[in-house]
């Protein structure tokens, strides 16, 4: 006589019940990982415009410190820090800033001149203040005037 063997195995219930399960999880492991994904690209959108200020900030407090006579001309929208050794030139664009050939930032969305402690359109400046649009945020840099800078305001003897 023939002797049946029952072999254990799963249920078709069993098997979509499994199914079923592992499609839950994989689609919550999918989702986590977009989730994140999304985090990730804000976070180096920030990290991006934060290095730009930071170094736009830099570069101008360099050149602040470094030059003696610093000039806004108006009609050109033309920043321009001279000594006797270096002139630099700044472009101030509508979305962008241009350091000689250097695009800085994009990003500004009002520029202020000072001198002396007074607000100016143009001519010799001593302080600025840069405030974004995308951000919250000013940068405000200044010099310390020297003697020569003080008597020639405006780059020329009065």
């Amino acid at each position: 006589m023939f002797k049946l063997h029952k072999y254990k195995a799963f249920t078709l219930t069993e098997l979509l019940i499994g199914i079923v399960l592992t499609m839950v999880v994989v689609g919550l492991a999918y989702s986590v990982l977009s989730l994140t994904l999304r985090n990730m690209n804000v976070i180096e959108r920030n990290m991006h415009t934060t290095t730009e200020l930071s170094l736009l900030e830099q570069q101008l407090n360099i050149d602040f410190n470094s030059h003696g006579f610093v000039v806004y001309n108006l009609d050109k929208e033309h920043l321009i820090f001279s000594s006797p050794i270096d002139t630099v030139l700044y472009e101030v664009r509508e979305n962008l800033i241009i350091r000689n050939l250097d695009t800085l930032s994009g990003m500004h969305n009002s520029m202020k001149f000072y001198f002396g402690g007074t607000e100016v359109k143009e001519g010799s400046i001593d302080a600025i203040k840069i405030n974004f649009k995308e951000r919250d945020q000013n940068i405000f840099l200044y010099k310390i005037n020297d003697a020569t800078t003080i008597l020639l305001k405006d780059g020329s003897e009065n």
